[in-house]
């Protein structure tokens, strides 16, 4: 008998002699096969990483994606914390909702560490999964794997699994700077952490100070953070991130570069531009006004290139100042004042790998596909004919034909499209129709067992399936 094989982007799964083989399809023009699924994934949609430079990422790169949670939320619940991300082999990768985490958000900002996984140079592309757990699963830890900005909840930085994501990160969480980070400068500035660093000056003296992560950082890399606010009584003061590579303090670190507000002729401004750090805090971009919140980033990248961001795209920076040389460094917030006040509020900061050629890869999202389970339920009994008919029409024990005891509900095939039942045939090698006849057959093999032998299935269900919105095409007929 011949048969035919569907097109689709399934799991194909052949158990025989004990032994179970994965046959796989892919889908043209994604490298990917079909991927092992972890345990508790209902669903998942593949999302394709390209990148077009031409250099390779690194293992442990940060992947910034952008997700319409919108589009999934019948899988979801409110808070989305039933989440977890993977590869193809099923490795579940660690990722960080920064914002709007929520099943009703179009547009959610979720960083991804790839671990060992890497994608190549000049069109190499990496397809991982994006997998919804039951609604009532919540996923969300410190620890990972998946994990939300530090005020997604009332309780601060509850789920915030950043640390497991980043390079370096930190949520400035209590009343004291974290582990590694030290202060310098004038005694007149200050600064204070309450859930949030902030750093500047309450007096109206002309203060400078340092609030600094004292580990350097192997360049390059992204020193990323939130500003919540930013204020100011008067003219002159100038404030941002930095990269700098040693921790001589000099209006700033110094020898080092940032990403700040600047004096613009005794009127401060909250324009941010690329500044040259030292005695005169020299603006070495175009500059662009900001308004709170918003996430700054810095790259000193090399000698002769820095960059600068705003909210990631919103606004970019970049400067070819060579009167530094590159070097590791160390990562900051800096703040000059001019007799005036002025304070910025951090809420988070990080460090990331610097993206090839300064371009994040792109993401592609697939459609959902639910995994074809190798459970059932209940429990398949021996198949005593090797050919049975379900009747989709009359779903219930009295419909079938054959000597199949105990199938409850009348269903088979529980994760295909346009079926529904209660058990699930993981071994579907192919379809075909009967002609003049309302029928599928569904050829494959059975586990290896005792009752359980090679069966032909033939089921029956409404030919509108065959043409209905889901964009089932009508099955190749049968031939033999």
């Amino acid at each position: 008998m011949a048969s035919h094989t569907r097109n689709w982007n399934v799991p194909l799964i052949i158990i025989l002699l004990g032994c179970t083989t994965l046959l796989t399809a892919s889908t043209p023009g994604h490298a990917s096969a079909t991927p092992e699924i972890p345990s508790g994934v209902v669903e998942y949609v593949p999302i394709t990483l390209t990148n077009n430079q031409s250099s390779a990422t690194s293992s442990d790169f940060q992947q910034m994606i952008t997700v319409d949670w919108s589009a999934y939320s019948p899988y979801l619940n409110a808070g989305v914390t039933n989440v977890e991300f993977f590869d193809n082999s099923g490795t579940v990768l660690n990722a960080w909702c920064e914002s709007s985490c929520s099943s009703s958000s179009s547009s959610s900002t979720v960083w991804l560490n790839l671990g060992s996984d890497t994608i190549a140079a000049s069109g190499g592309a990496l397809t991982v999964y994006l997998g919804f757990l039951s609604v009532s699963a919540n996923n969300m830890g410190t620890a990972g794997p998946w994990g939300a900005y530090p005020t997604y909840t009332s309780t601060y930085g509850q789920y915030d699994d950043g640390a497991h994501v980043f390079n370096y990160y930190t949520n400035f969480a209590g009343s004291s700077l974290p582990t590694g980070w030290t202060t310098g400068g004038s005694s007149s500035a200050d600064y204070s952490v309450d859930n949030g660093l902030t750093v500047g000056s309450s007096t109206s003296e002309a203060t400078q100070l340092v609030v600094y992560y004292d580990v350097q950082q192997t360049y390059p890399v992204y020193f990323d953070a939130l500003v919540v606010s930013d204020s100011i009584s008067g003219g002159g003061p100038t404030a941002g991130i930095e990269e700098a590579t040693s921790t001589t303090i000099d209006h700033g670190l110094v020898p080092g570069y940032g990403l700040g507000s600047q004096d613009t002729g005794g009127a401060f401004s909250t324009s941010y531009s690329i500044i040259l750090l030292e005695a005169s805090n020299e603006r070495i971009s175009t500059n662009h006004p900001q308004t709170s919140p918003f996430v700054a980033s810095f790259s000193w990248a090399a000698t002769g290139q820095e960059y600068g961001a705003v909210d990631y795209t919103a606004q970019t920076w970049s400067a070819t100042d060579t009167t530094y040389t590159i070097g590791n460094y160390y990562a900051g917030f800096y703040d000059f004042g001019d007799a005036q006040q002025h304070t910025t509020v951090y809420q988070w900061a990080d460090t990331r790998q610097f993206p090839p050629a300064n371009v994040m890869p792109s993401a592609s999202f697939g459609n959902p596909t639910a995994p074809i389970a190798a459970t059932r339920s209940p429990p398949l009994p021996p198949v005593i004919s090797p050919t049975i008919t379900v009747d989709f029409n009359t779903p219930n024990a009295s419909a079938l034909t054959g000597n199949l005891v105990g199938l409850y509900g009348g269903g088979i095939l529980y994760n295909l499209p346009g079926l529904t039942g209660d058990i699930v045939f993981p071994y579907v090698v192919s379809f075909c129709s009967v002609p003049g006849q309302n029928l599928i057959r569904i050829s494959g093999f059975s586990e290896a067992g005792p009752g359980l032998n090679s069966t032909e299935v033939w089921v029956s269900y409404w030919s509108s399936v065959l043409s209905s919105s889901s964009g089932w095409p009508a099955e190749p007929a049968c031939t033999g």
